[in-house]
C-alpha cells in the first residue's frame, strides 16, 4: 500500500524525526493489519519517505482537539499548535476519521 503526504510540515517531521501522526479521513484503509514487535499495524510505502508502519490510534470526534492537545500528539503532528492541526483536519474533512501514528522503517 501506499501514502502520501500533503502538508509539507508533516512529511518534515517524519523524515526528521521518524515518527509522525496523522489525522485522515475515515475511508482510508491501508489493508489487513498484521500483528509485529511493534505491534497491529501495516507497512506502506510513503511517497519521498521510504517504508513506514502505520497504526490505527484512535478515531477522531467533535471534541477531539481537546483530547489531542491533553495527550501528548501535538510536538508530534509537525504543527506548533493544536490550532493549527484541528484547522488542517478540518479542511482536508477527516473530522469522523482516524489517528494514525506513522514510523519510518527506512531512510
Amino acid at each position: 500500500m501506499k501514502m502520501s503526504f500533503a502538508v509539507a510540515c508533516v512529511k518534515e517531521h517524519l523524515i526528521k524525526h521518524g515518527l509522525v501522526y496523522t489525522v485522515r479521513g475515515k475511508t482510508i484503509d491501508y489493508g489487513p493489519p498484521i500483528d509485529t514487535v511493534k505491534g497491529r499495524g501495516c507497512f506502506v510505502e510513503v511517497m519521498g519517505v521510504g517504508r513506514c508502519f502505520v497504526q490505527k490510534v484512535s478515531p477522531t470526534t467533535i471534541d477531539h482537539p481537546v483530547i489531542l492537545e491533553h495527550s501528548g500528539y501535538v510536538p508530534y503532528s509537525g504543527f506548533k499548535t493544536i490550532e493549527e492541526w484541528w484547522a488542517k483536519i478540518e479542511a482536508f474533512h477527516a473530522v469522523g476519521g482516524y489517528l494514525w501514528k506513522v514510523e519510518r522503517m527506512s531512510q
